[in-house]
């Protein structure tokens, strides 16, 4: 019996039953699928909430709101040093001591890890600057999605 036959009686005896188990499983499966999504929601709306009380709370306290971009300011800048040192070091050992181009790599991958962090500290503080500034526009775009109830305030921040 050649290859192909083989696999087409495969085919036809395995297809009454596959066929049956998809049908009794397939509710299964999409009643799990559904509780996870729901749960996934939940937590999302959740964390949009948490975001929201953060904005709104640095929206009316603007000096609590300079303290914490003075606080991002000042990691950023000692981010930047002890990466700018510790590269630095490892471009010293190799150009004195090792004459190793594997130091001046492994300074490199201190500077982009360096800024990958960087970038890290100052991207919340910047998505929060921005919908402070745009704060109605925020606002209503949580409105709009059913995850906040509230009054639009009619003072701008600048």
């Amino acid at each position: 019996m050649e290859i192909g036959t083989l696999i087409g009686l495969a085919g036809l005896i395995l297809t009454l039953p596959l066929s049956i188990a998809g049908a009794l499983l397939t509710p299964r499966i999409e009643k799990a699928y559904n509780n996870l999504s729901t749960k996934k929601r939940y937590k999302n709306i959740q964390k949009v909430k948490a975001e929201y009380e953060i904005v709104k709370k640095y929206k009316e306290d603007k000096q609590e709101f300079s303290l914490y971009l003075l606080n991002v300011v000042i990691k950023t800048t000692l981010m930047g040093a002890i990466m700018s040192v510790v590269s630095g070091f490892f471009i010293l050992v190799s150009q004195l001591i090792a004459s190793d181009p594997f130091l001046i790599g492994i300074a490199q991958i201190v500077n982009m890890a360096g800024s990958v962090f960087i970038v890290s500290l100052c991207r919340p503080a910047f998505s929060i600057w921005s919908k402070i500034k745009n704060y109605d526009e925020y606002v209503q775009r949580l409105k709009d999605a059913s995850i906040i109830e509230i009054e639009i305030e009619d003072s701008k921040f600048y």
